[in-house]
């Protein structure tokens, strides 16, 4: 099978994140590639990305500066975590570096080492992100890798609506050829199955040799024309509803999202540029609709929308010639893993598969099995944090009074638990530091660690911590505050 057009169905920040990478990465001269701006796509509001986001506007060539002209796009460096350890202390899961290695001992190990000997010092205080976002300061990471400065890693927080515009601009500069019109009819083959055209309200004809579905739950090419069923997961009965609203900003800590859990649900606070936005996961056998948008109101959010919510995955995500990328492939609570970033790391899979593999078959199986995959990591963070918020959690409790861990959750709790170790996998969401500042925040603290450790003295392991803790907290006071750093860059 040879791909010489392409055709994405569904606009949205999911069609235009798709159409801008694949345009960025196929020459024009060799692949074809339209757009079908279907008036269904994903529902989505707010990103909270990563420090991710980079390497993909890299890839499609969009510079910083663009998506900081946006009247709401913001940086964020880090999610402060709210009601979730027993003990509903507050901890941070920041971006980039965590401490510094001690005459080549990880960081991790010696703060375990140290914690157990009675030093209970916050994980927080050894990052520059942490420190840096609960002091109300942000800069970008310095390009002198010998700069503690180095060590600051940001995302980005995103209003959706206006990002799919900037994705839109940008695809169009690169070449995209767009259609605004709905799919009304999908012809197939009978034989081979494949999509053979569509059918726009447009009176347009369209045919191409690969699909892919942006559409959202609608799934009008894999779910309603090729009759892919969605797989049962465990997780639907967690939350059955979902709330969005928005207030003017008044976060004191302008780069810091907040995640917090509550007996009926899990709500995250994003800020944004000029405003804050709320989304909210709930359970309607746990509390009324009314009783939400009054609790919200009582916040300051206004403009609040609820919608049904229900997460799923496809059997398969790529059958015969149509790929479905985003919610008409999967949806999941994107509290905890951004939607968005589970569809540029889609494409970038099949970019590489479509590379890598001369049989189509080939890439199609296995683009589908490491999909799987993904999901499963996906659920197992998911799981992992509702496991953490039992101790006042109805929705948690009652997922567990019905389920146990799955394998993968045990696994990677216990490795950590036992010795403070981590599972490795190609596909993890969380880098090593990351699940540790997870697990400690929630007070799961390793049994043992490293025994390399206690080859170094204890007084100078915590003469170490000292000192290092003592020039993060001093770095970070030199970072200037958020909205003076702003203000000069809109300058």
């Amino acid at each position: 099978m040879t791909i010489k057009k392409i055709v994405i169905v569904g606009g949205g920040a999911v069609g235009w994140s798709v159409a801008a990478l694949l345009r960025a990465q196929f020459p024009r001269e060799l692949v074809v590639i339209q757009l079908i701006e279907d008036s269904r796509k994903d529902a989505l509001s707010v990103e909270c990305a990563s420090s991710r986001i980079h390497s993909f506007h890299d890839l499609i060539g969009l510079q910083e500066k663009i998506c900081m002209l946006d009247p709401y796009t913001h940086f964020g460096l880090g999610v402060m975590y709210e009601g979730w350890s027993y003990d509903s202390q507050k901890y941070m899961l920041a971006g980039g570096y965590y401490g510094a290695s001690l005459d080549g001992v990880d960081f991790q190990n010696i703060y375990i080492k140290n914690y157990l000997s009675g030093e209970k010092n916050d994980l927080d205080d050894f990052s520059l992100n942490a420190v840096a976002a609960k002091l109300g300061r942000f800069g970008h990471p310095s390009s002198d890798s010998q700069s503690i400065y180095s060590a600051i890693k940001y995302g980005l927080h995103f209003q959706l609506d206006s990002y799919a515009d900037i994705l839109k601009s940008h695809a169009l500069a690169l070449g995209i050829d767009v259609i605004i019109a709905d799919c009304t009819a999908v012809s197939r083959d009978n034989n081979s199955g494949n999509i053979t055209s569509l059918e726009l309200d447009s009176q347009h004809s369209v045919m191409a040799d690969l699909y892919i579905d942006c559409t959202g739950e609608a799934s009008v090419l894999l779910g309603d024309a090729c009759g892919v069923k969605c797989a049962s997961d465990d997780m639907d009965i967690l939350c059955d509803r979902v709330a969005i609203g928005y207030r003017l900003q008044s976060s004191l800590l302008p780069s810091i999202a907040v995640l917090t859990s509550t007996a009926d649900g899990f709500f995250k606070v994003i800020p944004l540029k000029d405003r804050d936005v709320i989304v909210y996961y709930f359970s309607s056998d746990l509390i009324r609709e009314n009783d939400i948008e009054t609790m919200l109101a009582t916040w300051g959010f206004t403009h609040v929308t609820i919608a049904n919510y229900r997460s799923y995955r496809r059997e398969k995500f790529w059958v015969n010639n149509c790929l479905a990328i985003g919610h008409s492939g999967a949806r999941y609570c994107d509290l905890l893993v951004s939607p968005l970033q589970s569809v540029r790391d889609s494409i970038v899979r099949f970019l590489d598969l479509f590379i890598d593999f001369d049989n189509v078959d080939a890439s199609r199986d296995e683009f589908n099995r490491l999909s799987h995959i993904e999901l499963d990591n996906i659920n197992e963070v998911i799981e992992l944090h509702m496991y953490a918020s039992q101790h006042h959690s109805a929705v948690s409790c009652r997922y567990f009074s019905s389920h146990s861990l799955s394998s993968s959750s045990a696994h990677r709790l216990n490795l950590f638990v036992s010795n403070g170790r981590h599972t490795h996998c190609d596909l993890s969401l969380l880098t090593d530091i990351e699940w540790a500042a997870f697990f400690i925040g929630n007070k799961i603290i390793p049994k043992s660690y490293s025994y390399d450790v206690d080859f170094l003295d204890g007084e100078r392991v915590r003469d170490f911590l000292s000192k290092l803790k003592a020039v993060i907290f001093e770095s970070a006071q030199k970072i200037p505050k958020h909205a003076d750093y702003i203000k000069s860059l809109l300058k």
